[in-house]
């Protein structure tokens, strides 16, 4: 982790899809010019125009790409290259930026060896910048043990008012190491905003209260004004929660373990 995170927006692209149309498309643009990393997985299916570069010479976007692994280490390197293979083509690229894995990468000596060197070379080569892993509860026996690889960037997971795909000890753990945290869904989809920029601001107030560990937000907006607007309200030291409302939150935070 580096040694002064600054908290930033990651724009989620999972609510793109398909259909294109030009208010998103501004949104997605704003974005790459600015260097927030695009949120993205191949199931996501996000309509090409979305990604056109064309205005971005020798420029390329950052993406957190999320990638699965499998447990058969025989089968492990076609399954990691395929998947992101076909993210480059398919959106014409050179580069990714980040991956998350996903589906809980085995913490066996043997298993780690092969999967490390196969992402090793992307790393090499500059294709993938840092890996990220995925968290949900029923991963943590196994995750824990990464918290001291430094071959790992830190950890992935859903972290919002009401609810988190993490247990209270692991993430407490994460904010005391040196690894840093990426977060989706801190407004429930948009189900914690019925009171508009108001509510934005108070949520945003809460993840500010531990901005030293979140590297990104991933945000699902696709209203420009509203991006600008957490743009514009993040990392303010003056806008964090008491310690102890904060960790009343953590405390009645409900648990979300389904992936």
């Amino acid at each position: 982790m580096e040694n002064e995170i600054k908290m930033n927006i990651s724009l989620g692209t999972g609510n793109l899809g398909k259909n294109y149309n030009l208010s998103s498309h501004n949104t997605v643009n704003y974005c790459i010019s600015k260097d927030y990393p695009l949120h993205i997985s191949l199931d996501y299916n996000v309509n090409k125009k979305f990604l056109n570069i064309d205005n971005f010479e020798n420029f390329q976007p950052k993406f957190i790409l999320k990638i699965t692994v499998i447990k058969n280490i025989f089968k492990l390197k076609k399954h990691i290259e395929k998947q992101i293979n076909e993210f480059l083509e398919l959106y014409n690229l050179k580069t990714i930026g980040y991956i998350q894995l996903c589906n809980n990468p085995s913490k066996n000596f043997i298993y780690q060896f092969f999967l490390k060197k196969i992402i090793s070379k992307y790393l090499k080569k500059k294709i993938i910048s840092k890996v990220y892993l995925d968290v949900f509860p029923d991963y943590e026996k196994n995750l824990i043990f990464y918290l001291n690889d430094k071959f790992y960037d830190g950890y992935v997971f859903l972290f919002n008012y009401e609810t988190r795909s993490i247990s209270k000890n692991f993430f407490s753990k994460i904010i005391e190491s040196q690894k840093s945290i990426i977060v989706y869904s801190p407004f429930a989809n948009g189900e914690l905003l019925k009171n508009g920029e108001k509510n934005v601001l108070n949520h945003l107030r809460f993840f500010n209260t531990i901005s030293k560990s979140i590297k990104y937000i991933v945000f699902g907006s696709k209203n420009l004004e509203r991006i600008k607007f957490i743009e514009s309200n993040l990392n303010l030291k003056e806008n964090i929660l008491d310690n102890n409302i904060f960790n009343d939150i953590i405390i009645n935070q409900k648990i979300f373990n389904k992936y």
